[in-house]
């Protein structure tokens, strides 16, 4: 009976041993779960993860790195995680900079992406309501022009019809 006992004891032990995750299927629960994250993100949502490698530390404890890409750009992250034999906690900071940065940074981008396509658009918009202005401006200052013009002949004749008067009114003229 106790052969038996000892022999359930050790299949047991055996068994729960041969459960429990070892780093490379660890590292690929944390790579699914880092791209699941990002995914949701405003402005890493076209973050792939690419790798994920997990060194043992301890018996619950794992480090390591990811790498992954964001538009051909490619960032490195620190991993550290636990595993109690059921769950897995991870966390994961760039190497260099912050998520912060690198989120704003492809917001910008993306926002740049957006207004490169969407400029001719604009550009014609823009473009028509320039030629009618440009149009409207050239009417006025053509009847600007005439107005100067008529201004001017009349100027200029009753200059001469001034100067006419003076002639005549004028007695000390010779």
């Amino acid at each position: 009976m106790k052969a038996l006992i000892v022999g359930c004891l050790v299949a047991c032990i055996a068994l729960f041993a041969g459960c429990r995750k070892n780093s490379a299927q660890i590292a690929e629960q944390v790579k699914s779960e880092m791209q699941q994250e990002f995914t949701k993100k405003p402005g890493l949502k076209n973050l792939v993860v690419e790798n994920v490698r997990l060194v043992k530390k301890s018996e619950e404890d794992f480090e390591g790195v990811a790498v992954g890409s964001i538009n051909g750009e490619y960032v490195k992250f620190d991993v550290t995680c636990k595993y109690d034999g059921t769950s897995i906690l991870w966390d994961a900071d760039l190497s260099e900079g912050s998520l912060e940065e690198l989120r704003l940074k492809e917001t910008a981008r993306e926002t740049y992406q957006l207004l490169k396509e969407s400029w001719p658009k604009v550009k014609s918009s823009i473009g028509e309501g320039y030629d009618a202005a440009k149009k409207k401006a050239g009417e006025y200052y053509d009847k600007a022009k005439a107005k100067v013009a008529e201004m001017t002949a009349d100027a200029e004749q009753d200059g001469a019809e001034g100067t006419a008067d003076e002639k005549v009114v004028d007695p000390s003229t010779p």
